[in-house]
Order: C-alpha cells, then structure tokens, then sequence
C-alpha cells in the first residue's frame, strides 16, 4: 500500500517537475524590464507636466497656471509615477509628483500685497517714512548682494526683522505680516496610486500573478518531496 502511494506521489512531482519554472523565471525578468520601461515613460511624463506648471508660474498667466496644474493632477491621480524627494539631508522614494513650489505666483502676490500696505500706510501718518526709506535701502542693497529676487522669503523677512527694531513701526509690520500670503497656500505635492488602469498597471498585475504561480509551485514541489520521504519512512 505504501509504495503504490509513494508511486503516485513520485508521478505528481514528474507532473510539477515538467512544467518549465525557467521559462516562467524569463517571462518574469522580461515583464519586469517591460514595467520598469512603462514606469519610467509615464514619470517622464510626470516631469514634462511638472516643468509646464513651473513655466507658466513664471509666465505669470493665472490661466496657464490652473490649465497646467489640472493636466498634472489629472495625470497623477490616474498613473502610478515615482518622485525622489529629499528632507533633512536624506532622499526618499514618493509615490507622486513630490513637492514643488510655485515661487513666482507667491512673490507676484506678496510683491501686490505690499503695495497695498503701502499705499494704505500712505492714507496714515506715522512720522516715520525715513525709517522706511532707510530699511527699505538696507534690505534691498542686501538682496542685490545675495542675489535674492524682490520679495522673496529672505528679502520680506529682512523687512520685517528691521522694521521690528523700531517699536514706532509696528503698525507697518502689523499691517504687512497680515497681508503677505502664507507660502503654504503655494506649495503643491500631488499623490498617485500604487496601481492604476494603465498599461505599466496591466503589466504590474501579469508580474504579480507570475510572481503567486512560482511561489505556490514552489511550496508544491517542495510538499511533495516531504510526502515522498514520510512515505519511504513508513515502509
């Protein structure tokens, strides 16, 4: 009885042992360099849209703008795609378009918005335009020096830390504090799924079934290599 069962076991490993995995192993070293090629193209992709979205905040078109950023959102969200971001010094691997800032929107508002301050602190006296004339200089000559563009981050925080050391200005600090943007409102990262309907997806799916169909036919053909040396122990 034992060795008419050992037989059929020895008949299912020939069966399993027939079935080429090397074939299966090549199919998936291809399938992974054909996924690898199809993940890479929509990432160019990706970029393409992102650099848009970058010139037109430098072209300054509202319109171009929002056009821009709907392509790539629309992009993102359907495609998987990989960004490397880096924070604190180390880089790390993102799913998304990863984090980028649309500078120019921001210093155009905060450049319109200092304006504004300016032209409502004209309204009031203050007694103190040379003081503003003299932070004014200051801070500009620095910008000049380090290359910062006008009403950037460094230049309007020059502005404020200078005028904080009058006490008489701070109604202009207030006043101006309150009307700059948040430079939050201006900061853009878009996140894509881990997989999407797309053709890197389809492949990605293919890879994943290879991948079960090796792993089930190798826990298999180790389990009935185990049966066959319990059978013979038996007998």
């Amino acid at each position: 009885m034992g060795g008419i069962q050992r037989n059929k076991l020895k008949r299912r490993l020939r069966l399993v042992s027939r079935v080429r995995t090397w074939q299966l192993v090549l199919v998936l070293i291809l399938s992974l360099f054909v996924f690898a090629t199809l993940l890479r193209l929509d990432n160019i992709k990706m970029f393409e849209l992102r650099d848009a979205v970058i010139e037109a905040d430098e072209a300054g078109n509202m319109d171009d703008i929002l056009e821009s950023i709907a392509e790539l959102k629309k992009f993102v969200f359907s495609h998987t795609v990989i960004a490397v971001v880096e924070e604190n010094g180390q880089q790390r691997i993102v799913f998304g378009s990863g984090p980028f800032y649309l500078e120019r929107q921001y210093e155009r508002r905060a450049e319109a918005a200092l304006e504004e301050a300016r032209e409502a602190l004209a309204s009031e006296d203050y007694g103190n335009n040379n003081i503003y004339a003299e932070v004014a200089a200051f801070c500009d000559n620095l910008a000049i020096q380090y290359g910062w563009r006008s009403w950037t981050k460094p230049h309007l925080d020059c502005y404020i830390n200078e005028l904080a050391k009058f006490p008489e200005m701070q109604p202009i600090i207030d006043l101006k504090t309150a009307m700059i943007p948040a430079t939050g409102l201006y900061f853009q990262n878009y996140a894509s799924p881990l997989w999407a309907p797309t053709w890197a997806g389809v492949v990605q799916l293919f890879i994943i079934i290879i991948l079960i169909i090796l792993i089930v036919r190798t826990i298999s053909y180790f389990a009935l290599l185990l049966a066959i040396r319990l059978t013979r122990g038996k007998s």
